[in-house]
């Protein structure tokens, strides 16, 4: 499977997608009795219900059955051609012939299966229907034999009698078992059930009535719809209760359809009807029923019965539901679009499907992709299909300055389409969605031309245009009619573009057209809704966008002078307490949401209107009698709950993407109502209000009221920078550079609070405000009984960071106790007067229970030297570590905590930091660190130097943690630009070397200008090339990567470009364990002020300066056996050992042995092992540099489950990366004094080499595949060749490709051994014949082996066997080339297979220089598929071909594809064609072994077997 598709769930794949652990399998063995083997049932249990399959011969079988019967009753319905494709027509035949057996075997009569229960109220029935079952039935109610019916034919699904049909055919080879009935569809079990079983079922009898709908048809083509009761008594079978209310004989001609919906207890809803072809009336069969045909999605002709009545398989009971007139509607409504919506709403009346999607946060009900994909589940279509593209955008800047006033009505609207079409973040999202049928064919093609912010937005708004058409084709007239109501120019298009898309519109038989809504005495025109006087006298008081909140009730109303008795008469049809919708986008009736509009909050109003869709009235009304007698017009009642207006929910949004990190668009402040804000919001927090609000500062000023002294009441003022982002963002309006400056904020937060001298009182010499007047003691008090009287002691781990370098990072603790404030405890550690002078960082990460950590620091202009003892010189030394993990200036020491308060809480929270914590923090600034962190494997794994295919990587993909880095260091979102240009062919590239190295002795630089070649120059037409720029959030440059390389698929390159850059900037970081920059690339590269983005790295670790040299001592004896591109498994553990020999300076003690007995020595140089990292199993790819090199170099020369063990010195910056993987620091840092080696213990758990197909493609385009079909093309036109067969043609690649190219060829024949391959070749070849147009009059596969004879493939024009006899012996391969040229006698025979000897540049093995020569066999180049059971080299397949050719009367031609035969090593895939001389042609004995699985002829359509 390519990397880029998308796997297909099985049906037990999707049940544990769905339930986990909570599915239960349990197999039952199962004896029948006119069987020996024994056969498997599978009891699935999940938590609402549990389901048993029909029994089978494997127990994988079982499970599966079982699976799908849950997943249908769940209405999952599984792709059937997906799940079934290798099941062969053939073997679909046997299947259904198998499980008819089985249901009328003795075991399947007492079994929960709803069919069990249909067998058993047929033993009930009387005379010859007894123990007779409706083929109906069986096909409804049985999964397997259903998707069985699909393989042999796949429209059933359209058509039920197929499926019937096929069941009676199946039935029919089991004449010695069942008994078909000639006049009707019905079986029924020859010899008859033993009478222990007889006497063993239920003879009570219980009289039970169901209401259901009888949807009659009339000889006028016109449906009357009405309630009907039927007597579902248990001493009768059901289904011959609904043939007499049919008019039919018995239950075995009543037809089933598929469940339509489900009544109010959760009871599946099916339409019964007549069987046309088994009712002798004629009238019948012309007389189609257009109501019932609507709502379940089939012909139905006659009339029909909706009910809900039938076997579930949970009892042995007849389960059953009433089915009312208005449930007949509701489903009728259900079936469009819009009447989806409705019904999720709870509002049919009121609601309908809106007309735009603004925002995800403003709709309600399910959103529009959400409805689509329901509309063609309902609809038996398959999901819908999104695709996403990006185009450049005009800046909305530019649009607003072209306006000179901007008016608030019809201006503001077309501001807003504006904002659609040109969103100003430089980059727009256009979604194109597809509709299909099940069978592949085009249903709707649904492309916007707008353009969207968001990817979502760009999604729904494509889901809610199709939803919109869709409801158009449907005639809903509930949507048609809002064109008058709105005057929006986007609506007016959408809606006037309805012809066009009828034309257009490909597959319109795929609906049953719902004459339910057209029919003009059912649904009344709606003309009589326009606008009432009295409204359009009111002015529109609440905004478009705001979203209001209503109480409504509608009732049916009919005026005293048309009522009989002379008074007017009201019922409630429809009432809702509380429901939501956005003004101005058609989510409510246009009447009610144009009153709404008018109102003020807490106002009542009554109104009347016209009478909608009679439909939607009868949907909605409890009593559709009554309801039908006053269809007169409807009148509203309706209270304003509240409003929220757009502007407020903008404000909101606003400040949630400032709390997530994204910086606002402030643009339309100036700097003067920047400061006029921040003036304002200083005030405000220290107003009566906000002290005890939920906010952060809130808990912070509480705490601060607990102070002492003169701090009782001061809030620190980088308290106060950090945790409002109101301030925050107006501060950068004010100076941008207070995003790498945070002093800055506090300088603004100062100013600000001077003009406030009435109310805040600020600290000359601290950064702290306090309120100049105290709280009310009202205020305070209450405060007071919210906090606990006693102290708890309680401290926190926390790191502590040295301002001097050569000071370590040591573990210590800060003070949270209750009593006493967080920052004063902290400010106590860093020799601070007091938490004023602390400085709060950014988030720096989260603890492990999900804290946040920040890094606390002197303010350096605060600090006083008296309570540090330091002078002002030392309190200004930077601090390199602490700057480089938190991006900004830090001087003195600090400390690392997680520490806080959080949103809604009174309680502080906090969590434990430690030093490995630090190391973390530290090692995930670079991209390489980010990689090693995701695949929790520090010291082993390290970011790849290539990416190959999206299946062969492993860990965040390089765009996200492209992403994730910007993201870390305050840049803005890595921008990608995408180019195509036509490239040249690799093939050509090849022809211009004139010596191509093979041996395993060719240097590195051969190698990689080959690969360097091969991404150059990929063989399409068009190659993708990706640039990325990554900017700061001023737009400043920090990035440009411009790789001049081009890749066949657009993802490749966006991902080789993001990975390029993170090389870069790991090298910037100066990140010794990155190995995958290489020199040649910088000039993809431009950086003009990386300098000024970062920070500069400090050194963390005291390692060796150069990288390790160790080799597994195994490399001298032994030599890759994996191959590049091979994906494998490994277990491995990292500890550290020190050497008790060597003293803490790295030389050997030399003493007596008296003092190496002491006591102290003893311990001082005990051996010690102490493991750092170990990892049970972990997947790299081969050649990626994606794993530490030591170990890639010893798994590369490991045979599966095989285990290693070497030692290796420690390498550059290695002490940091260890000291980030140990959970004991202290421990750690003490053997990391001891000068240890890194103990590598590896066990190979696997390996998954590259496929041939991968090493190909990756080296030949076109592929060799295709370069193997025009070479075979170019001869057939040549020799004007009629007839051709292809020897081993599996799947029919070879063929199906032929027919893409006009030829001579009129039959063409395909052999095999694989029953598979073969029901795949027939489906390529059914499709491709039946579609286009070419010579080819016949086509026939035959299943057998290409060693045995057929004489009717004798004498054939041309036979090609195209990469087939390596998958045979040795011996097999001569016998195929005697028998070939000997007996069947093709005039040309092309034969075509592997040259062993370019395998060498295809899986880019190397052979070490001192082992050039005597290369054993073990050192040679490996098979390229592992079913290869040979390959040859050129000399000795030209030596095979010349000895046959010879002894055959053939002459024989070498060539070839892929690379050039003049330059050495040939041609990657050599060919032999040989050719017959011309001689009499010699009779051959007659013989047939083959066996005919397919055949076409043109005009008579597919034969099979």
């Amino acid at each position: 499977m390519a990397g880029g598709e998308e796997k297909t769930l099985s049906p037990e794949e999707t049940i544990h997608q769905k339930f986990g652990v909570k599915a239960g399998y349990m197999i039952e063995e199962v004896h029948v009795s006119s069987q020996n083997s024994c056969l498997y049932r599978c009891h699935l249990q999940l938590p609402e219900f549990s389901v048993v399959s029909n029994v089978f011969k494997r127990k994988k079988d079982a499970e599966q059955s079982a699976a799908e019967l849950a997943l249908e009753k769940l209405g999952i319905h599984p792709q059937d051609d997906d799940h079934h494709h290798h099941i062969t027509v053939e073997e679909g035949w046997d299947d259904i012939a198998e499980g008819i057996k089985y249901i009328f075997s003795d075991e399947f009569l007492s079994s929960d299966h709803p069919l069990g229960s249909h067998l058993r109220a047929t033993l009930q029935r009387d005379g010859e229907r007894r123990g007779s079952v409706p083929v109906s039935a069986i096909a409804a109610f049985d999964a397997k034999i259903n998707s069985r019916c699909k393989v042999i034919n796949p429209s059933v699904d359209q058509d039920p009698i197929l499926a019937m049909s096929y069941v009676m055919k199946a039935a029919a080879k089991l004449s010695d078992y069942i008994v078909v009935s000639p006049h009707a569809a019905s079986l029924r079990r020859k010899s008859p059930y033993p009478p222990a079983i007889i006497e063993g079922l239920a003879t009570h009898v219980e009289s039970i009535k169901v209401e259901a709908v009888h949807i009659k048809c009339t000889k006028k083509d016109e449906e009357v719809v009405e309630p009907v009761l039927l007597d579902v008594s248990s001493d009768r079978y059901y289904l011959d209760t609904i043939a007499e209310k049919l008019g039919l004989k018995d239950a075995s001609q009543v037809m089933i359809s598929r469940a339509i919906s489900k009544t109010f207890s959760g009871y599946e809803c099916r339409v019964y009807s007549a069987i046309p072809k088994l009712t002798s009336s004629n009238d019948l069969k012309k007389s189609r029923n257009a109501k019932a045909s609507f709502v379940s999605g089939q012909d139905i002709h006659g009339d029909a019965i909706l009910a809900s009545v039938g076997y579930t398989g949970r009892s042995h009971d007849l389960e059953h539901d009433n089915v009312t007139l208005k449930s007949f509607y509701r489903i009728c409504c259900g079936m469009s679009p819009n009447g989806i919506y409705k019904i999720s709403r709870k509002a049919l009346i009121a609601a309908q499907l809106p007309l735009l999607f603004t925002r995800e946060s403003n709709w309600r009900g399910p959103f529009p992709r959400e409805i689509l994909c329901m509309f063609c589940h309902q609809q038996q279509l398959a999901e819908p299909v999104f695709t996403i593209s990006t185009a450049p955008a005009k800046s909305m800047s530019d649009l607003l300055s072209s306006f000179n006033k901007i008016k608030d009505d019809s201006d503001n609207r077309y501001l807003s389409r504006g904002n659609w079409e040109m969103p100003g973040s430089g980059k727009g999202y256009r979604c194109e969605v597809k509709i299909f049928s099940k069978s592949q064919g085009l249903v709707l093609d649904c492309s916007l031309k707008k353009l969207y912010e968001e990817e979502n937005d760009a999604v729904q708004n494509a889901a809610l245009k199709a939803l919109s058409w869709f409801s158009m084709f449907f005639g809903d007239m509930d949507v048609e009619s809002l064109e008058a109501c709105y005057t929006d120019d986007d609506l007016n298009i959408q809606f006037n573009q309805r012809n066009r898309f009828k034309e257009t519109f490909p597959s319109s038989r795929v609906y049953e057209l719902p004459e339910i809504i057209r029919n003009g005495d059912l649904y009344k025109s709606r003309g009589s809704m326009g606008m009432m006087p009295w409204e359009k006298k009111r002015v529109q008081n609440i905004a478009n966008g705001s979203l209001v909140s209503i109480c409504y009730s509608v009732y049916l109303k009919k005026d005293a002078e048309y009522s009989k008795k002379g008074k007017s008469l009201k019922e409630l049809i429809e009432s809702n307490e509380g429901i939501e919708f956005e003004v101005g986008h058609g989510s409510m009736n246009p009447h009610l949401e144009s009153v709404v509009t008018q109102m003020s909050v807490g106002q009542y109003v009554c109104f009347s209107t016209g009478l909608p869709a009679e439909g939607l009235v009868l949907a909605a009304a409890n009593d559709t009698a009554k309801a039908l007698s006053l269809l007169s017009g409807l009148e509203y009642s309706v209270l304003l709950l509240g409003v929220k207006g757009p502007t407020e929910e903008r404000m909101e949004k606003a400040n949630i993407v400032e709390k997530l990190g994204f910086r606002p668009q402030n643009d339309d402040l100036t700097v003067d109502e920047a400061w006029d804000d921040l003036v304002g919001r200083i005030k405000y927090i220290f107003s009566d209000e906000f002290l005890s609000a939920d906010h952060p500062l809130g808990a912070h000023l509480r705490a601060a009221l607990r102070r002492n002294g003169d701090c009782c009441g001061s809030v620190p003022v980088s308290v106060i920078a950090t945790f409002d982002s109101k301030i925050n963002s107006r501060c950068k309006i004010i100076n941008p550079s207070v995003e790498s400056d945070p002093f800055l904020v506090v300088s603004c937060v100062m100013e600000a609070a001077a003009k406030l001298r009435d109310f805040i009182v600020a600290s000359p010499h601290e950064a702290s405000l306090r309120r100049k007047n105290p709280y009310p003691p009202a205020v305070v008090e209450a405060l007071a009984t919210q906090v606990s009287d006693s102290v708890d002691s309680r401290k926190v781990k926390a790191v502590y960071i040295p301002c001097k370098g050569e000071e370590i990072v040591e573990l210590d603790s800060v003070d949270v106790s209750s009593g006493r404030y967080y920052l004063d405890s902290i400010a106590e550690r860093l020799c601070l007067k007091n938490g004023n002078q602390v400085m709060i960082s950014r988030t720096l990460g989260k603890a492990s229970c999900g804290s946040e950590c920040r890094l606390y620091s002197p303010i350096t202009k605060f600090k006083s030297s008296e309570v540090s003892g330091s002078s002002s010189e030392e309190s200004s030394r930077r601090n390199a570590r602490a700057s480089y993990i938190c991006g900004q200036e830090i001087h003195g020491d600090a400390v690392l905590a997680s520490v806080g308060y959080r949103w809604k809480s009174e309680d502080l929270d906090f969590d434990d930091v430690t030093v490995e914590s630090f190391y973390r923090i530290c090692c995930g600034m670079s991209p390489n660190g980010i990689y090693k962190i995701s695949r929790q494997a520090v010291l082993a794994a390290q970011l790849p130097a290539s990416f190959t295919t999206k299946s062969n990587w492993r860990g965040p993909f390089p765009r996200e943690i492209l992403s994730m880095f910007c993201h870390q260091h305050r840049l803005a979102d890595p921008v990608f630009a995408i180019s195509t240009a036509p490239v040249k062919s690799l093939a050509d590239v090849y022809r211009s070397h004139k010596n191509l190295k093979v041996s395993g002795g060719s240097d590195d630089a051969d190698d990689e200008n080959l690969s360097k070649e091969k991404e150059d120059a990929p063989g399409l037409g068009n190659g993708f090339r990706c640039e990325v720029k990554v900017l700061t959030k001023s737009q400043g440059l920090v990035l440009e990567c411009s790789p001049k390389k081009f890749y066949e698929k657009e993802n490749d390159a966006v991902q080789n470009a993001s990975l390029k850059a993170l090389l870069w900037f790991s090298k910037f970081f100066d990140d010794m364990d990155v190995v995958g920059s290489d020199s040649d690339d910088e000039e993809d590269i431009k950086s003009p002020s990386t300098t000024h983005a970062f920070t500069i790295p400090p050194n963390l670790g005291n390692g060796d300066s150069s990288r390790t040299k160790n080799v597994p001592s195994v490399e001298e004896k032994r030599v890759p056996s994996i191959t590049n591109g091979s994906v494998v498994s490994i277990c491995y553990s990292l500890s550290l050992e020190v050497d008790p020999e060597f003293s803490t300076d790295g030389e050997v003690r030399e003493g007596n042995e008296e003092d190496m007995e002491s006591e102290e020595d003893a311990e001082y140089y005990e051996p010690s092992i102490d493991l750092i990292e170990s990892h049970e199993e972990i997947e790299f790819e081969i050649g990626t540099k994606a794993m530490n090199p030591l170990i890639e170099t010893a798994v590369t020369q490991m045979t599966v489950g095989e285990f290693a063990s070497f030692n290796a010195t420690l390498f550059a910056a290695a002490e940091a990366l260890i000291l980030a993987a140990s959970s004991d620091t202290a421990r750690t840092r003490y053997l990391l004094s001891k000068h240890p080696q890194l103990v590598y213990s590896i066990i190979l758990l696997g390996v998954k080499g590259p496929s041939e197909e991968r090493m190909e493609a990756a080296f030949f385009k076109p592929p060799l595949s295709k370069q193997r079909v025009e070479y075979a093309v170019k001869h057939i036109k040549n020799s004007s060749a009629s007839t051709l067969a292809d020897f081993g043609c599996g799947s029919g690649s070879l063929l199906d490709s032929l027919l893409d190219y006009p030829t001579t060829l009129q039959t063409i024949i395909g052999v095999d051994i694989s029953p598979k391959g073969l029901a795949r070749a027939a489906k390529m070849l059914h499709v491709k014949l039946n579609k286009e147009a070419c010579n080819v009059n016949t086509a026939t596969l035959y299943d057998g082996s290409i060693l045995e004879f057929d004489s009717r493939l004798y004498d054939l024009d041309i036979g090609t066997c195209l990469e087939v006899i390596e998958h045979m012996e040795e011996d097999q391969a001569c016998e195929f080339g005697e028998k070939v040229l000997s007996l069947f006698r093709p005039k040309l025979l092309i034969v075509s297979t592997p040259n062993f000897e370019y395998n060498t540049i295809l899986q880019r093995s190397t052979t070490p220089e001192n082992q050039e020569e005597n290369k054993s066999e073990s050192q040679l180049p490996k098979f390229r598929n592992h079913d290869h059971k040979f390959e040859w080299t050129r000399e000795q397949f030209n030596h095979w071909a010349t000895k046959l050719a010879e002894h055959h009367n053939y002459s024989v031609e070498f060539s070839g594809v892929g690379g050039s035969g003049e330059v050495e090593p040939g041609f990657a895939s050599q060919i032999a064609v040989f050719k017959r001389e011309a001689s009499a042609v010699e009779s051959v004995a007659e013989g047939q072994p083959y066996k005919v699985i397919w055949e076409w002829k043109k005009g008579n359509g597919e034969k099979k077997d």
